[in-house]
Formats: structure tokens, C-alpha cells, sequence
């Protein structure tokens, strides 16, 4: 047995003990008071709160570990729920509460009446594996936070976004506990077709608009941030140099544009176009 297994091994016989006094105490009734332990009612009632506010404690520490991205203390969490469930202490622990009632103990005011089981908890899981998946995939590369002129936001942006897809890598490995082990990949080709499909749009730039510049500087951008956070290390690399490339070919273009037309109706707009590139 690990440490884990023969704590629940002590609890599930003491819990047999102790079902096996209400079960005393209700078919001797009054009786039975000189057999129990003292105070066993109350003692009965503690033991309630305590198996109930663990099971609260393990639900709050699944939620507080999924929202800080802490992939180890999570799996810790649903393994000790999925061993409970598995060792049939889960069905012990519903049998007592079961016979806490019928053996005429009264319900204590805020604590709730259902446990929370592994079954639950693997649900609700994956619901926010899910989600996340879907919210990476909706907010992408580019978006209002990464096409702004604020770099302090948008190295925010990709740190946060390093967080969720090193996560979701992790918890991408739990064959126990995750319904789809592809989502991480799935996910990391979705991010991969949008920065193809942002490259091929710079490439089809033909007007070179201060707009267009300003887009093209955005995305230029973006990548550095994704290789600065190693997301997606080499295909940020690979396309960093794709633009500086397609840069170069313009101000290449513009300089021969200039050379050939040594007029102010042509040189003028050529330097503007270079300054808003640069």
C-alpha cells in the first residue's frame, strides 16, 4: 500500500466501526446509550463535518489549481478522488451519512448532504479543458491586445498564453483523467494554420498602405514576443524571417523606383513609403 492507500484503508475500517454503532444504536434505541461511546451523537456529527468539508476542500483545491495553471497539485487532487472512488471508501462514506439519518442524528445546517465524486470532478475538469482550448483558439495571434502599441500588453499577452498551452500540455499527458489527450495538439496546429494564413496575407501586400505597414510591424512583433516565450519557437523564427525578407524585397523595389525616377511626383512618395516602413 503507498501512504495514500493506507490512509484510506484506516478511515474505511473506522468507518465500518462506526456504522456499525449507529447500526446498534438503532435497533437497541435508548438502549444502546450505555454501550455507545460518550457523546457519540456529537462525536457521530464531527465526523460528518469533517468527511464533508474535506470533500468541499478537494472541490475548491480543483478549481483554485486549475485557474493557477498548477498542473501537479491538480493531478494530485483527482487522483486521491478517483483512489477514493475506486477503493469503494466513496460508498462507505454514503452509507454512514445514510445511517447518521436513519439512526434519528440530526442534519447540521450548512453542510451539504451530496459528496462530491470523482466522476463530477473529472467532468467539470475536462468542461474547462475544453474551454480553454476554445478560448486560445478564439483570441489566436493576432488580436486587439497583441495590435496595439503597447508592448508591456502584449508580452503579457504571450506569457499568459505560454501558461496555458505549457498546462495544457501537461494535463494533455493524463490518460486517466482527460477524455481527449489530442486537445493540446489539436489546439498547437489551430495557433500553426493562423500564423501561415497571417503570413500568406503579408505576402499578398501589393499597395503597401500605412495601414498595411502598420499590420505587418504588429505582426512582426507578435513573433518576436512567441520566440522570446518559446511558443512555437521555430515557426515564430521561421516566419520573423519571412518578413524581414519581404521588407527587404519592398525597400529593395522602392530604392530601384527611386533610382529610375529621380523626379520629386515620384521620390516623394517612394521616401514616405521607406519611413513608414522603417
Amino acid at each position: 500500500y503507498s501512504s495514500e492507500g493506507n490512509i484510506i484503508k484506516w478511515m474505511k475500517e473506522s468507518l465500518d466501526f462506526v456504522i456499525q454503532c449507529m447500526d446498534l444504536k438503532t435497533n437497541l434505541k435508548h438502549k444502546a446509550n450505555k454501550l455507545l461511546p460518550f457523546n457519540f451523537e456529537e462525536k457521530i456529527k464531527k465526523l460528518d463535518q469533517i468527511a464533508s468539508r474535506s470533500f468541499i476542500s478537494l472541490q475548491s483545491e480543483c478549481k483554485i489549481n486549475f485557474e493557477q495553471r498548477n498542473a501537479r497539485n491538480l493531478q494530485r487532487v483527482l487522483d486521491a478522488m478517483r483512489t477514493m472512488d475506486d477503493s469503494l471508501f466513496l460508498q462507505k462514506l454514503k452509507s454512514f451519512m445514510e445511517k447518521k439519518a436513519s439512526c434519528g442524528i440530526a442534519e447540521e445546517p450548512n453542510i451539504p448532504s451530496n459528496l462530491w465524486t470523482y466522476s463530477e470532478a473529472k467532468g467539470i475538469f475536462n468542461s474547462c479543458f475544453e474551454i480553454m482550448a476554445q478560448e486560445i483558439i478564439k483570441e489566436g495571434i493576432i488580436n486587439e491586445t497583441t495590435t496595439k502599441p503597447n508592448d508591456v500588453k502584449r508580452d503579457q499577452f504571450f506569457q499568459n498564453l505560454k501558461k496555458k498551452l505549457d498546462f495544457m500540455r501537461q494535463i494533455s499527458q493524463w490518460k486517466t483523467h482527460v477524455e481527449n489527450v489530442d486537445k493540446f495538439e489539436q489546439c498547437s496546429k489551430q495557433l500553426e494554420s493562423e500564423i501561415n494564413d497571417i503570413i500568406k496575407a503579408v505576402e499578398r501586400i501589393a499597395d503597401w498602405t500605412p495601414p498595411d505597414c502598420t499590420r505587418i510591424n504588429y505582426c512582426y512583433k507578435c513573433f518576436l514576443s512567441m520566440q522570446k516565450q518559446s511558443i512555437l519557437p521555430a515557426i515564430a523564427k521561421s516566419q520573423i524571417e519571412t518578413i524581414k525578407l519581404t521588407v527587404k524585397r519592398r525597400i529593395t523595389q522602392l530604392e530601384k523606383s527611386v533610382l529610375d525616377n529621380l523626379v520629386p511626383k515620384n521620390l516623394i512618395p517612394c521616401l514616405v513609403a521607406m519611413k513608414t516602413m522603417s
